[in-house]
């Protein structure tokens, strides 16, 4: 892309916050959405309208917006190609919903799922917060694709149905905040997970899982000069700085129309709060109910960690105790000891104090003897 229209994009990149907020109070309805958020997501909006942060491409709405094949259609295969390291081509956008069972409404719902040239299926989650999305949810969004397939291939081929025809699910997921048994090393930031087993036999299995951790990526990438088609996508979901974005446009193709939508989301808040405030007005009982259960295994989480140091406590005790009741038996044994020498002490006193006696009456006796001539014989 020439300099001249990357200069002309970026120019207007930075909005004040005075800015931001004044276009909001252009319209009553939209200042009043944005008065009734909370302070944080006010900021988060705002840093996002300033260009302070890409944050708001990781709520799915803006994920969809920008990527979604039905607006886009190469954008997503793009990115798939770069992410898969082979050629991809997104054909058909399927049902992001799952299985409907009885009286139990929809099963999943998920981001977005696609489905590509040579027959695999692919779906893409965008996730702010990693511990919401656990690795077993991932495993249940697949196990739903599976049977999907399963049962169109079925309808299709009937009787001649062989489960050779199934093609590959490949589950992609995106964190912002990636779980914590992700940030154990930040050098690593895409997590591929396919099964294999402990013998190193090759196991031709449909499933393919693919975590990509965008704050790893983000801290990896600080000092760090974008090299592969890949780090250029990642940069779009965490880079804010411009001289960045500028080498993104300047060196990779396919970028500038992606900006271009930004910029002109950043230019209207009046109307971006508007899809704001749908990402948490449309948080379904599923997602609360994620909330819910973070929160139980949290504390489930504190009362074992609270059971594990009072048992750690009373061991203590119980050493501490032993040490007394040991320390106690020393210090009986050592009086014993002192008791058992004073009697020694005492009975030697006695035993002089006879002989003592003894010698004085012998004494007295030869006095006696000698006095009266008597002569001991």
């Amino acid at each position: 892309m020439p300099k001249k229209q990357i200069q002309t994009l970026t120019q207007n990149y930075f909005f004040t916050e005075e800015d931001v907020l004044g276009k909001l109070r252009t319209s009553t309805i939209a200042y009043n959405i944005f008065q009734k958020l909370d302070p944080i997501r006010q900021t988060e909006f705002i840093n996002f309208c300033m260009g302070k942060s890409n944050s708001l491409i990781c709520y799915d709405a803006f994920f969809k917006t920008l990527f979604h094949p039905d607006m886009h259609p190469g954008r997503l295969s793009e990115f798939l190609s770069a992410l898969l390291k082979e050629s991809v081509e997104v054909v058909a956008a399927l049902s992001n919903e799952g299985i409907h069972l009885a009286d139990r409404g929809t099963f999943v719902i998920m981001d977005i799922t696609v489905r590509l040239a040579n027959g695999e299926i692919v779906n893409v989650e965008i996730q702010k917060v990693g511990h919401r999305f656990p690795e077993k949810r991932l495993d249940c969004y697949s196990a739903d694709l599976i049977l999907r397939e399963y049962n169109r291939l079925r309808e299709i081929h009937r009787d001649k149905f062989s489960y050779s025809m199934m093609p590959s699910i490949i589950s992609i997921v995106l964190f912002e905040d990636s779980p914590k048994i992700f940030r154990h090393n930040k050098a690593w930031y895409i997590h591929c997970a396919q099964m294999k087993t402990d013998t190193d036999i090759p196991l031709n299995s449909i499933l393919k899982h693919i975590y990509i951790s965008l704050d790893n990526f983000s801290e990896t990438m600080q000092y760090k000069d974008i090299s592969s088609d890949i780090e250029a996508w990642l940069t779009l979901f965490t880079s804010h700085d411009l001289t960045k974005i500028e080498y993104l446009l300047t060196h990779f193709e396919g970028f500038d129309e992606i900006y271009r939508e930004l910029f002109q989301m950043r230019q209207k808040p009046e109307e971006l709060i508007y899809m704001y405030q749908n990402i948490f007005l449309e948080t379904d009982l599923y997602e609360e109910s994620l909330v819910l259960d973070d929160m139980r295994e949290e504390i489930k989480e504190k009362r074992m960690e609270i059971q594990e140091q009072d048992q750690k406590i009373q061991e203590q005790k119980r050493e501490l105790q032993n040490q007394k009741r040991e320390l106690q038996n020393q210090k009986n044994e050592i009086q014993n000891q002192k008791n058992e020498i004073q009697n020694q002490q005492y009975e030697l006193e006695s035993q002089q104090q006879q002989l003592q006696r003894k010698d004085a009456e012998i004494q007295r006796m030869l006095s006696f003897m000698e006095e009266h001539g008597l002569k001991y014989k």
